[in-house]
């Protein structure tokens, strides 16, 4: 698929637009205001529109069905990866983890080492507050 600018896309539109959403009409006035670039299939116009109508820009989602299998297949093999981390591989923006993280009630947590108790433990535990009290 041929990748176009976004002022080519914003031209497009604007095509679009002046001819009621005809998309043969809107090739040919494209071809006619722009005689140098390439002109598209009549219905790249229609679908331009529309994806901007669902998405607001003209930028591709990052949030696709791959890339959703494979942040959930990478944190399914080694939970301690970071967002960051996990982001940086794949070629995503880390906000895009975080959202398919949460769409997957999983939440990226830190090890937190915490003192545990031993058996030894108990009886000086006993025997300080048993002195304090006398």
């Amino acid at each position: 698929m041929t990748e176009y600018t976004n002022a080519e896309k914003a031209d497009m539109i604007l095509a679009h637009g002046a001819t009621d959403c005809n998309g043969r009409a809107t090739q040919r006035l494209y071809a006619e205001r722009h005689p140098v670039r390439r002109t598209p299939a009549h219905t790249m116009f229609a679908r331009l529109h529309q994806q901007l109508c669902r998405t607001g820009s003209f930028q591709k989602a990052a949030r696709t069905e791959l890339n959703e299998e494979i942040v959930l297949d990478m944190v399914e093999t080694n939970p301690s990866l970071s967002t960051r981390g996990i982001a940086n591989e794949i070629g995503i923006s880390y906000s895009s983890v975080w959202r398919i993280l949460d769409d997957s009630a999983l939440h990226p947590f830190h090890y937190q080492y915490v003192q545990s108790l031993k058996e030894c433990d108990f009886a000086p535990r006993q025997a300080f507050p048993q002195w304090y009290l006398q």
